[in-house]
């Protein structure tokens, strides 16, 4: 029986009997939790049906690419620097809790700053 310390590198297991984990489930009520004032808008740069994969690696892409866009819209409206906070996300390398880390303390405090997405 494989354990979940036994996982290939970059796969993450939440048991023999969980559901994967959803990374959109993290990410609005992470923001909910900061008192963003609208911590849905940025569903709507996301693409359909990615918090009902099962692949949380693709998951971890589609919200990063969803962010980067959120990024380069606020980085041609406004001149704001996007290039450190794009820096954090992150798709391939480390585990999804390095994800979630990376994103809470790099990610995060830049999207509350500017109220991300707001009227982009």
């Amino acid at each position: 029986m494989t354990e979940p310390h036994d996982a290939p590198e970059g796969m993450d297991t939440a048991g023999p009997d969980t559901t994967p984990e959803n990374l959109v489930a993290f990410v609005t009520p992470l923001l909910a939790a900061h008192h963003h004032p609208e911590p849905h808008a940025w569903l709507r740069f996301l693409q359909a049906g990615v918090e009902s994969l099962p692949d949380p690696n693709y998951q971890r892409f589609a919200i990063n690419r969803a962010w980067r866009l959120i990024f380069a819209k606020l980085n041609q409206r406004e001149r704001i620097d996007t290039i450190d906070v794009r820096y954090c996300l992150v798709d391939k390398e480390g585990s999804i809790q390095d994800w979630k880390k990376l994103f809470e303390t790099g990610v995060l405090p830049f999207i509350l700053e500017h109220q991300l997405p707001g009227s982009l």
